[in-house]
């Protein structure tokens, strides 16, 4: 479980008035993120750009490597067959296409 710093969570309605505040201390590095809570309960995060494009960036590779990981499964389970035997077995033709 992640951990968060008491300084990184911020009631929604003091985020509204210092959201410029909060921003700054974010670009500057002062904070990391900031977490932002209603009602007690932490709703969404506000991250640099930097950290963000990093993060999705390395959901992009996991998701690469997960399918190749799937593909040379396949590979392994089934002969290769050509592409009209694939559509017999689907009960297609060239045609439907």
């Amino acid at each position: 479980m992640t951990t968060y710093e008491r300084s990184e969570i911020i009631a929604s309605g003091k985020a509204v008035k210092k959201f410029g505040g909060i921003l700054t201390d974010i670009k500057s590095g002062r904070l990391k993120k900031a977490l932002i809570s209603r009602n007690n309960v932490l709703e969404a995060v506000i991250l640099p750009v930097e950290e963000y494009e990093r993060l999705e960036e390395s959901a992009n590779v996991l998701e690469h490597i997960s399918i190749a990981k799937i593909i040379a499964r396949r590979e392994k389970e089934k002969p290769d067959i050509s592409l009209e035997e694939m559509l017999k077995e689907e009960g297609l033709n060239l045609n439907e296409l």
